[in-house]
C-alpha cells in the first residue's frame, strides 16, 4: 500500500478536477435551481444577446479559488507519482 499511495493521489486530484469541471451531466440531470454546480450556475452570465463578463469573471474566480489550492496542497504528490513510475530499479 505505501507505494500506491502517490498513485492514489494522483487519480484521485484528476478526478477531482474532472468533477468539479463537469458540466453537462448536471446540466441534463439537475432541474433545481438550488442543486446547481458552480460551472452551470455561472453559465446565466452569457446569454445569446449579452455577456456580462464582470458579473461571470467575480463568479468564476471565486469558483477556481478552491480547486486551486487543492492542487496546490496535493502537488508534491503529484509530482511523487509522476516520478514514482519513471524512475527503474
Amino acid at each position: 500500500m505505501p507505494l500506491l499511495k502517490p498513485i492514489t493521489t494522483t487519480i484521485a486530484i484528476l478526478h477531482s478536477l474532472w468533477i468539479w469541471n463537469d458540466f453537462l451531466l448536471p446540466l441534463i440531470t439537475l432541474s433545481s435551481k438550488r442543486n446547481q454546480t458552480i460551472p452551470l450556475a455561472s453559465s446565466v452570465y452569457f446569454g445569446q444577446y449579452t455577456n456580462e463578463w464582470h458579473l461571470a469573471m467575480a463568479a468564476l474566480t471565486m469558483a477556481v479559488v478552491p480547486i486551486i489550492l487543492f492542487f496546490l496542497l496535493m502537488q508534491r504528490y503529484i509530482i511523487q507519482g509522476i516520478t514514482a513510475g519513471a524512475v527503474k530499479g
